[in-house]
């Protein structure tokens, strides 16, 4: 578990060969087989890694509104499987829902939050932790 949280979130050699060999364009881990004698145990952790931590958010570059656990306890996602906005919009980041710092916020994503659910925000890396 430790190996696959350093490559999902390190920027050494090491983490970058393994973003780039096994996440597809849009940054998520593949599902397919590819040849590796590390791969098999990492892909058996992911959903463990994802269900047990976090974003915090910064600049929203790297968080998927309805992927990635940013705003409540679960993807929103998981939470509103059915809503037509998230399935319309699968890829959209954080940062689409802001300009110059400050929250825009559609009406369909105010459905599923509450305004005084929205972090601050400061602009830098949005960073992903461990709350497991």
């Amino acid at each position: 578990m430790k190996l696959y949280w350093r490559i999902q979130n390190g920027t050494s050699e090491m983490a970058k060969f393994f973003q780039a060999k096994y996440q597809n364009s849009k940054g998520e881990w593949i599902e397919y087989y590819k040849k590796s004698s590390i791969w098999p145990g990492m892909k058996w952790v992911i959903n463990e890694v994802h269900d047990h931590s976090r974003w915090i958010v910064g600049n929203g570059t790297k968080i998927s509104i309805g992927k990635d656990i940013w705003i409540k306890e679960k993807a929103l996602i998981d939470l509103y499987p059915k809503n037509a906005f998230l399935l319309q919009y699968p890829d959209m980041k954080v940062e689409d829902i802001l300009l110059d710092g400050e929250w825009v916020i559609p009406s369909e994503i105010l459905e599923m939050i509450e305004i005084n659910e929205l972090p601050v925000v400061n602009n830098e890396d949005d960073k992903r932790v461990w709350c497991g």
